[in-house]
């Protein structure tokens, strides 16, 4: 794809699609805190009013803390051994499926937070916007908040956040899932080019990308995760973030990728991928696999990119399964 190979299509797609087709986000971009300027937090605080509605309460409030230079939005919630998810491109965590969320929350500690620049959480302009720079947030963030080698999960550009992690703080990650990743580089499979001129038209309907996150034709699926969106308020990154984002999957993409770091780790690693994804071809995931040494492949056979959500149960089942 020509802005991401591996981008997850929320955002102004999916509030669009929410808002009934139109390319209009319901929800305006979140412009709060996404200032260099502003003054970091001395402790970790809960933001008042913060708690989703309805059955989205049990992931609590959301609290802000001080990480590497900046204030990073996030939540925890459940019991158990400590599992964070990392959160795709042009994602937030108002995006995630509160069906899994509960469910993750039954067997650990979950945390999920934004990027730089995501709704709460702020950025620096003069910082460069990378794949690594995002995995040195996540490690500050594990500082500041007492996480000490946790479970990690990352979903498409989140899964190369993941591997980053992995390469540049070793010692920091118990196990690490990912899904719908590219290893980066020349090692990339990037998306057919058919789906790609999609992305690229403006005439495309929202409902139609929201469709790439599943199977060709799944729309009992995507209609659920649709209404699972609707449940809890949804915030959009800024402009000026989602173009920081873009840039920083085109660099990964175009520059030496991980290979050559990944041929090296010793962090226990199981790779996913949907058989049907739409968006970042299977390939990616062998390819990934066969870099790490003593990496596990499950390929869904049945699953597109939202294979978390499609096929949740088997999902859950490898997670305790590799978790263990």
């Amino acid at each position: 794809m020509r802005r991401s190979t591996s981008v997850f299509i929320f955002g102004a797609l999916v509030i669009g699609a929410c808002s009934g087709g139109t390319r209009k986000p319901a929800v305006q971009a979140s412009s709060r805190l996404t200032s260099s300027t502003s003054v970091p937090l001395p402790e970790d605080v809960v933001v008042a009013g913060s708690v989703w509605p309805g059955k989205g309460a049990f992931a609590g409030p959301q609290r802000l803390v001080h990480a590497g230079g900046i204030t990073v939005g996030y939540r925890r919630f459940g019991s158990g051994p400590d599992l964070v998810l990392l959160e795709g491109e042009e994602m937030t965590m108002s995006q995630w499926p509160l069906s899994l969320l509960r469910d993750l929350a039954a067997h650990w500690r979950v945390t999920i937070f934004d990027w730089r620049g995501v709704d709460r959480t702020t950025d620096d302009p003069n910082v460069s916007y990378t794949i690594s720079q995002l995995a040195d947030d996540t490690a500050a963030l594990f500082d500041a908040i007492g996480l000490r080698r946790p479970f990690v999960y990352g979903l498409s550009t989140g899964g190369e956040v993941g591997l980053a992690l992995i390469v540049r703080h070793p010692d920091r990650v118990a196990k690490l899932v990912v899904s719908g990743a590219t290893p980066g580089g020349a090692d990339t499979v990037p998306t057919v080019s058919a789906i790609d001129r999609q992305f690229n038209d403006p005439t495309t309907s929202p409902m139609t990308l929201l469709g790439f996150l599943f199977p060709p034709g799944d729309t009992k699926d995507r209609d659920a995760y649709l209404a699972e969106l609707l449940q809890v308020p949804q915030t959009l990154p800024s402009s000026a973030t989602t173009a920081r984002q873009q840039a920083a999957e085109l660099r990964f993409a175009a520059g030496p990728g991980l290979a050559s770091s990944l041929r090296a780790a010793r962090v226990p690693v199981l790779v996913l991928n949907g058989v049907q994804d739409q968006l970042v071809p299977a390939e990616n995931a062998r390819r990934i696999a066969a870099l790490i040494p003593g990496a596990r492949l499950e390929l869904f056979e049945d699953a597109g990119h939202l294979l978390i959500f499609q096929d949740r149960a088997r999902f859950l089942r490898l997670l305790k399964e590799f978790f263990q």
